[in-house]
């Protein structure tokens, strides 16, 4: 019951991310001239979490054969133990001042999220412990299924 409840907000959460764009996006990770997968974890982020997620980031990259999904940390001041711990050699951008996380109202992290040209989101996926793998399984085909 509590598990179906916390699903139901998530996914609540995304739904009111979908359409909604994010104007600071590219001050972060670079013009976006494309659609791109943004993957945002913070320091308060459950670890099993933040795991998952690099864990289909991995995956993401690995079946493009270069690194796809841009990462961005918030309010985190060392992030190498995190890359070591889920083997993840690309790069990390840093939101200094969580410009994204704030544009967002504070959506819940980690989250993964899918947005085009205009940096727009398309679609998200946050990240929980008792992810419901049916939603997450036809997240990554969307995003196995972009274009390069």
């Amino acid at each position: 019951m509590v598990e179906q409840n916390i699903s139901s907000l998530l996914n609540q959460d995304v739904d009111r991310l979908k359409g909604r764009q994010i104007l600071s996006l590219d001050s972060v990770v670079g013009e976006t001239e494309k659609c791109v997968i943004v993957y945002i974890f913070n320091y308060y982020d459950c670890e099993t979490c933040i795991d998952k997620g690099f864990e289909i980031v991995n995956l993401i990259d690995n079946s493009k054969k270069r690194e796809y999904v841009k990462v961005v940390v918030s309010m985190f001041h060392e992030v190498t133990s995190t890359q070591k711990r889920n083997s993840y050699r690309g790069f990390i951008y840093k939101d200094k001042n969580d410009l994204i996380r704030k544009e967002l109202r504070y959506i819940p992290t980690p989250v993964m999220i899918i947005v085009d040209n205009n940096c727009r989101i398309r679609d998200a996926c946050i990240f929980e412990i008792s992810q419901d793998k049916k939603q997450l399984d036809d997240f990554i085909k969307k995003c196995l299924s972009m274009d390069d």
